[in-house]
C-alpha cells in the first residue's frame, strides 16, 4: 500500500506510510511501505520492524510466519568498476525472532530454523533486486550510492564528468543477505 490507500474503518485520516520519490524537483513515483523498509534496510536506517512470510511447509494454506526483524549495523556496501560501469557490493545483515506461526510446524529446531533464515533471506534479496530495479527506471539513485562511488574520484570534476545518474541506469548490484534467528519464541 501507499499512503491514501490503506484499507480501515475510523480513526485519524493522516496516513505516513511509504516514500515519495523525486527526480530534482519533479515528484517520480511513490514507493510502497514495504518498498520502503527495503530501502531502509539497504541505507542502513532500519531499526525494527515486523515482516510476514508465508510458511515453508503449508502449501494449502495461507499460513504466514512473522518475524520481528532488527538491523545490528549498516550494510557493507562496495563498488567496483567493469568498463567504467559501475558493479555494487551490498552485505546486509539481520537478526530478529519469530513472532508468531499461523501452522502448527515448530520452527524451533536447528533445521527448521535455518530454513526460515534462508527463506528470508531470499525473500530480502529479491525484494532489494526488484527496488534497485525499479530506481533504476527512475534514474533515482534513493539508496545514496553516488555517496561512495564519488570517493572513487579524486575531485569534483571528474565525478561531474562521470555523470552517476547515466551510469547508476546501467549499474549492477550484487546483494547478499544473512539472517539470523535468535530467539524462537514461547510455544503455545
Amino acid at each position: 500500500y501507499v499512503a491514501g490507500e490503506i484499507p480501515r474503518e475510523g480513526g485519524s485520516k493522516i496516513e505516513l506510510f511509504g516514500t515519495t520519490v523525486f527526480k530534482w524537483s519533479n515528484k517520480v513515483r511513490e514507493l510502497t511501505g514495504d518498498e520502503t523498509r527495503i530501502l531502509l534496510i539497504t541505507r542502513g536506517e532500519f531499526q525494527k520492524g515486523i515482516f510476514a512470510i508465508k510458511d515453508l511447509d503449508e502449501h494449502d494454506c495461507d499460513c504466514t510466519i512473522s518475524l520481528e526483524i532488527h538491523q545490528e549495523k549498516k550494510p557493507d556496501i562496495s563498488v567496483s568498476f567493469k568498463d567504467g560501469q559501475p558493479n555494487i557490493r551490498l552485505d546486509i545483515l539481520l537478526e530478529g525472532e519469530l513472532a508468531a506461526v499461523d501452522s502448527m510446524k515448530d520452527y524451533s529446531t536447528p533445521e527448521e530454523k535455518d530454513h526460515v533464515e534462508k527463506a528470508f533471506e531470499n525473500f530480502i534479496k529479491r525484494e532489494t533486486y526488484k527496488l534497485f530495479d525499479k530506481c533504476k527506471d527512475m534514474e533515482a539513485d534513493i539508496f545514496r550510492f553516488g555517496t561512495i562511488v564519488a570517493k572513487k574520484f579524486n575531485t569534483i570534476q571528474e565525478w561531474e564528468n562521470y555523470n552517476w545518474l547515466n551510469k547508476f541506469r546501467n549499474s549492477e548490484i550484487d546483494v547478499n543477505v544473512k539472517f539470523y534467528i535468535r530467539r524462537t519464541g514461547n510455544i503455545i
